[in-house]
């Protein structure tokens, strides 16, 4: 539900910069939602088949243990294509954070590297196992706590360069989505 909302905040905020792409981005976003909520209900299984009571008695525990295994592997394969929808999205909204002109340009350069870092580590997992490494992972963590204490502390400016105060993330899409309704 949270990344929900902020893919919402990303949205409203990065639209005035290119509407198609902010759209673009926000899709994919919540594609990656999607998928992982939806592989999260094979791990959410696992108790289930594991304790099966009288639904799974006709199998033996050997059985049902493989099928607990099964489940677990579906989940880290759902959260594997994850990695390739959210990587895309990010990689996304760091172009837009870096033609923005009021969010740091290099948030958006480590947010569209640590989307690429995603990307690599989805085929990394799929065509060379071995290779793969939580490495490429650090850009997008660094990118998003330092992009998050940025909107909380600082906030964003309605417009770049116009000299207008600094406000409060919430407050500026409270405003952007108010100014819709009106508009509407």
């Amino acid at each position: 539900m949270c990344d929900v909302a902020l893919t919402m905040l990303f949205y409203v905020l990065l639209k005035p910069v290119d509407r198609n792409i902010a759209l673009l981005a926000a899709f994919f976003r919540l594609i990656s939602t999607a998928t992982f909520a939806f592989a999260e209900f094979f791990y959410a299984a696992t108790p289930f088949i594991v304790n099966g009571g009288r639904n799974l008695a006709p199998f033996s525990q050997a059985q049902v243990n493989a099928l607990a295994l099964l489940s677990l592997t579906f989940y880290a394969h759902g959260g594997e294509l994850f990695l390739v929808f959210y990587g895309t999205g990010s990689t996304l909204l760091g172009s837009l954070i870096v033609r923005s002109g009021y969010i740091p340009k290099a948030f958006g350069l480590l947010l569209a590297l640590g989307g690429l870092g995603f990307i690599a580590m989805n085929f990394a997992l799929v065509l060379a196992p071995a290779y793969s490494s939580d490495v490429l992972l650090v850009p997008m963590t660094l990118a998003m706590l330092l992009l998050a204490l940025w909107l909380i502390v600082r906030g964003v400016r309605s417009e770049a360069g116009s000299g207008v105060a600094a406000r409060p993330v919430a407050q500026a899409v409270h405003s952007n989505v108010c100014a819709t309704k009106v508009a509407a």
